[in-house]
C-alpha cells in the first residue's frame, strides 16, 4: 500500500525536523484513517503502523496538534481535511506523492525534498539549453541523447562539458548541469551545519532504502591540479589526477 504526501509539505518542512515529524505521521494517518477521526482505543494500532511506540505516538499527537494538523481531546483525535493542511502551508494545489510503506514518514519527506531539488536543478539546465540551439545540437550530438531523454543533464555532467563548451564569441559558457545540490547546500536546506550531519541523514535514508548513493570519480587531465566542479586529487596506484564529485542521490 502506498502512503499519500501532500506535495509542497516536503518543501514546508525541510528545516524542522520536529514540524517534519508531525507532518510526516499525519500524511500517514489520513491515508489509512479515511474518516479522520481514531479513537483513543485504537493508538496502539496506529503507532504499530507508523513503526513506533505507544508512548512515542503520544508525542506526535502533541506536535500534530500544535502544528495545528488535527484537534483532540480525550477520547481520541479528528485529522484536518486536505485543503485545509493546504491552506496552513500556503499550498495552492491539492497534488500528492504517493510512496510505498509507512514507516519513518520523516525521512519520506526529507528524500521527496531532495528528489524535489533535482527535478528544479534539471528543469533550469534544461530550460538554459533550450534556449541556445546551437549549445542544445552540440550536446545532443556529444551525449547522443534528446534534452526530452531521461538521463541527459547527467550524461552532460559526465562529460565534463563546463569548461569546454563556447558561445559564438569565443566566450566560455556557463553551464551547470549537476542536479544533485552540493553538500553546502543542502546542509542549508535541510537545517544542517556540519557535514557528518548530513552524511549521517544520507546513510539513513539509505538504511531506510529511499534512496540509493552514487559516488562520481573521472580521470581528468595530467595538469589539472584544481576545479570548482570537484575535489583534483592523485591517485598513486592508477598513476592518474582524479576529479571527486558530490554523490547522487538516485531514485
Amino acid at each position: 500500500m502506498k502512503t499519500a504526501y501532500l506535495k509542497g509539505l516536503e518543501s514546508a518542512t525541510a528545516n524542522n525536523r520536529t514540524l517534519k515529524r508531525a507532518v510526516g505521521c499525519f500524511c500517514v494517518l489520513k491515508t489509512y484513517e479515511k474518516s479522520g477521526y481514531i479513537a483513543l482505543t485504537r493508538y496502539a494500532d496506529c503507532a504499530a503502523l507508523l513503526g513506533i511506540t505507544t508512548r512515542t505516538f503520544y508525542a506526535r499527537i502533541n506536535q500534530m496538534q500544535a502544528a495545528g494538523l488535527i484537534t483532540a481531546n480525550r477520547k481520541g483525535i479528528s485529522l484536518r481535511s486536505w485543503h485545509t493542511v493546504a491552506q496552513l502551508f500556503s499550498i495552492n494545489e491539492t497534488k500528492f506523492y504517493y510512496v510505498p510503506g509507512t514507516t519513518r514518514p520523516d525521512l519520506t519527506l526529507t528524500a521527496l525534498f531532495i528528489r524535489s531539488r533535482q527535478l528544479a536543478c534539471e528543469a533550469a539546465f534544461l530550460r538554459k539549453v533550450n534556449k541556445d540551439t546551437e549549445l542544445k545540437q552540440h550536446l545532443q550530438k556529444v551525449t547522443g541523447l534528446q534534452t526530452s531523454d531521461k538521463g541527459f543533464a547527467a550524461a552532460v555532467y559526465k562529460y565534463q562539458l563546463l569548461a569546454t563548451l563556447l558561445n559564438k564569441k569565443g566566450e566560455i559558457i556557463t553551464l551547470n548541469a549537476n542536479t544533485t545540490p552540493g553538500y553546502k547546500n543542502l546542509s542549508d536546506l535541510l537545517g544542517y551545519n556540519s557535514r557528518g550531519g548530513l552524511a549521517y541523514l544520507k546513510r539513513k535514508l539509505q538504511k531506510a532504502e529511499l534512496l540509493t548513493v552514487e559516488k562520481r570519480e573521472y580521470t581528468t587531465t595530467p595538469h589539472v591540479y584544481g576545479s570548482v566542479m570537484g575535489n583534483v586529487y592523485y591517485r598513486r596506484p592508477l598513476q592518474q589526477r582524479r576529479l571527486q564529485l558530490t554523490d547522487t542521490f538516485k531514485f
